[in-house]
C-alpha cells in the first residue's frame, strides 16, 4: 500500500519547470479521454458534481511544466477517460493564476510541484492529494490514482487515522509527512518525519533518499536528519551540489524561524540557528535582517528593552530607521504598548 511511490514522484520538476507552449493545455474533446470542463468559477464544478452524483478531480498544472505536458496524451487515452468521466467532474487548474491560488489557499493546500492531482467530494472536501511523476505517467498510473481517491481506507484524507492507529512503517511515515506538508499541517508533518528519522540507523541518514526527504519534507531544524546534515556538511557537499545543500539547510532553518513555534524559541535556540546560518556561509548582515522582527518581538516579550534597541541598531548600522520601515516598527511598538522611552528610539511616529 505504501510503497515508495510518493518519494519517487518528488523527483519531478517544481512549478517553475521547463518552458512549454501553454496552448497545449486547451480543453480536450469530450468524446476522447478525460473531459476537462471549462467553467468561470470553481464552485460550478462542485455544483455539477452534486447534480451528477460524482466527485471532482482537479489537475494542478503550470503552463511552464514539461511534465504536465507529458501527461496530456495519457489523459487523452480512452481507458483513462472512461474511468474518470464515470466518476469525476474534471478540471485543469493553472497554478500561475491568482484566482486559483486563492482557491488553494482557502483549502490550505500547498502545491509543491506540478502536476499535482487533487480529488474532492462534491462538498469540496479533499479526499486525496498526490504528486504525479514520470514513473506514474501511464493509463494504469492515472487510474490507480483515481481508485485510491475513491477508496476510503487508502486515500490521503485517511492518513491521520492510519497514523493514530499505530502504523509506523517508514514508507507510510514519509508519505504522511509529505501529505501533511502539502496540507500545511506542520504539526503532523513534524511528528511523522521525526518518527521516521528516529527509526533509521544513523549510517543511513546521509543517503540519497534522505537528502531528498530533507529537500521536500523536513520543516523543522530539530529533526535528526537535519542535525546530522549540519554536522556533516563537508560529506553532503562532496556527494551533492553544494548550492542545493546550502539551499536545503537554509530553507529548513527559515521554516523553523517563521513557524508559529518560532516566536517561542529561546535566545539560546536563536543563537544556535544563527550559528548554523553562519556555517552555511550566510553573511552576518543577512542573518541580522532575517531575525530582526522575530528577535525584537522576543525581547519585547522578555521585557529586555536594551536588547530591542541593540537589535535595531545592528540592523540599521546605528543609523536612523528609514521612513519606509518606520511605519512598520511604529505599529509594532504601539501594538505591544512599549514604554515611551523605547518609542522615542524610533523617532517620530505618525
Amino acid at each position: 500500500m505504501f510503497k515508495k511511490i510518493m518519494i519517487a514522484s518528488m523527483l519531478f520538476s517544481p512549478i517553475t519547470g521547463i518552458l512549454s507552449s501553454s496552448s497545449a493545455f486547451a480543453q480536450q474533446p469530450t468524446n476522447k479521454g478525460v473531459n476537462f470542463r471549462k467553467v468561470d468559477e470553481i464552485k460550478q464544478l462542485f455544483e455539477l458534481a452534486k447534480k451528477q452524483h460524482k466527485n471532482v478531480f482537479i489537475e494542478a498544472f503550470s503552463p511552464t511544466c514539461h511534465h504536465c505536458e507529458a501527461y496530456i496524451p495519457t489523459f487523452q487515452k480512452a481507458e483513462v477517460g472512461d474511468y474518470y468521466n464515470a466518476n469525476f467532474i474534471s478540471y485543469k487548474l493553472d497554478v500561475s493564476q491568482a484566482k486559483y491560488v486563492a482557491f488553494l489557499n482557502k483549502k490550505n493546500i500547498w502545491i509543491a510541484a506540478t502536476p499535482t492531482l487533487l480529488f474532492f467530494d462534491a462538498d469540496e472536501n479533499l479526499l486525496h492529494i498526490t504528486p504525479a511523476g514520470d514513473e506514474t505517467n501511464s493509463a494504469k498510473g492515472l487510474i490507480t490514482f483515481a481508485q485510491t481517491a475513491l477508496n476510503p481506507t487508502e486515500r490521503t484524507s485517511n492518513y491521520k487515522n492510519i497514523y493514530q492507529s499505530g502504523n509506523r512503517q517508514p514508507a507510510f511515515l514519509y508519505n504522511y509527512a509529505y501529505t501533511a506538508r502539502m496540507m500545511r499541517d506542520t504539526t503532523d508533518n513534524i511528528a511523522a518525519i521525526n518518527e521516521y528519522a528516529k527509526q533509521l540507523p544513523e549510517s543511513q541518514y546521509g543517503d540519497n533518499i534522505n537528502f531528498l526527504i530533507l529537500q521536500k519534507i523536513v520543516m523543522d531544524d530539530e529533526n535528526p536528519l537535519f542535525k546530522y546534515m549540519m554536522n556533516h556538511l563537508d560529506d553532503y557537499n562532496k556527494k551533492n551540489d553544494p548550492k542545493l545543500v546550502k539551499q536545503t539547510a537554509e530553507n529548513i532553518i527559515m521554516f523553523s524561524l517563521y513557524s508559529s513555534r518560532g516566536a517561542k524559541f529561546s535566545e539560546e535556540k536563536r543563537n544556535e540557528m544563527k550559528a548554523n546560518l553562519r556555517k552555511l556561509g550566510i553573511e552576518e548582515k543577512s542573518i541580522i535582517g532575517r531575525f530582526a522582527v522575530s528577535d525584537v518581538n522576543f525581547y519585547l516579550e522578555q521585557k529586555q528593552e536594551d536588547k530591542v534597541i541593540s537589535t535595531l541598531k545592528s540592523f540599521y548600522d546605528g543609523k536612523n530607521i528609514p521612513s519606509a520601515d518606520l511605519d512598520f516598527w511604529c505599529k509594532l511598538f504601539k501594538s505591544r504598548n512599549v514604554s515611551s522611552s523605547l518609542m522615542n528610539v524610533l523617532g517620530t511616529c505618525k
